[in-house]
């Protein structure tokens, strides 16, 4: 078998792999970047949960349901939901980028898209319990699409993506 010296910009010493390596088609991710990966999406479902309240009633509730406009105020929530999911998913973009997570875009889109009108369903849940299961979803998706975003090849990686984000579309309607 053929051994080739490989230096990553993240490892000071070489890394040595073989033939072997190439054969296996899902990139290594250890037990506590995978861990990572949960928590950022903890944070980012806490984050997306506290911004879309605070938006709602400080910002777009204000701005869009004046006495004037009370047909714009209909879609306040949906302008506070959509502000917060950008929000979060550029910082947990940012986290996980410094957590070196592979294709950390694939994950936070696939979870904006997976999750999109959670806080339709969750409108009717008491605000801790809400957050508190937004966090949770959060969580569990970004550890989703991490995972599925292992596969080597991009295009299998986008499509077993889309399979699961059809899934979960079908189970969150």
């Amino acid at each position: 078998m053929a051994k080739k010296t490989i230096y990553n910009s993240s490892d000071i010493e070489p890394t040595t792999t073989t033939s072997n390596d190439k054969a296996n088609s899902f990139i290594p991710m250890s037990y506590a970047g995978f861990f990572k990966v949960i928590i950022a999406g903890i944070i980012a479902g806490f984050l997306v949960s506290v911004l879309y309240i605070v938006l709602q009633k400080f910002v777009f509730g204000n701005v869009l349901c004046r006495a004037t406009s009370t047909i714009r105020c209909d879609s306040a929530p949906d302008f506070s939901a959509f502000s917060a999911i950008v929000i979060s998913g550029i910082v947990s973009l940012v986290v996980m980028v410094n957590f070196k997570i592979y294709r950390p875009l694939l994950i936070v889109i696939a979870t904006a898209v997976g999750l999109w009108g959670l806080h339709y369903m969750l409108s009717d849940v008491p605000v801790i319990q809400s957050v508190l299961l937004t966090s949770i979803f959060t969580g569990v998706s970004y550890g989703l699409f991490a995972w599925v975003s292992r596969i080597r090849r991009f295009l299998i990686a986008l499509l077993m993506i889309v399979i699961v984000v059809v899934g979960l579309r079908f189970l969150l309607s």
